[in-house]
């Protein structure tokens, strides 16, 4: 998937998050800095989860 900014990016994960069912399960790939962190602030929205979401990555560098 495409998406042309920061925002847009995370809109479709708060939208993703609003089709989820229970058990649902997502894997997500990419290189450092795809997006992937931005992509689940989103859906972790869309799920109604309030805690803050971090990028593992930077804590392991």
């Amino acid at each position: 998937m495409y998406t042309k900014n920061e925002e847009e990016l995370q809109a479709l994960g708060e939208r993703l998050g609003h089709l989820l069912a229970k058990n649902d399960v997502l894997i997500l790939t990419g290189e450092l800095g795809a997006g992937k962190t931005t992509f689940t602030k989103g859906l972790a929205k869309g799920l109604q989860i309030s805690q803050m979401i971090k990028s593992p990555t930077y804590t392991i560098v």
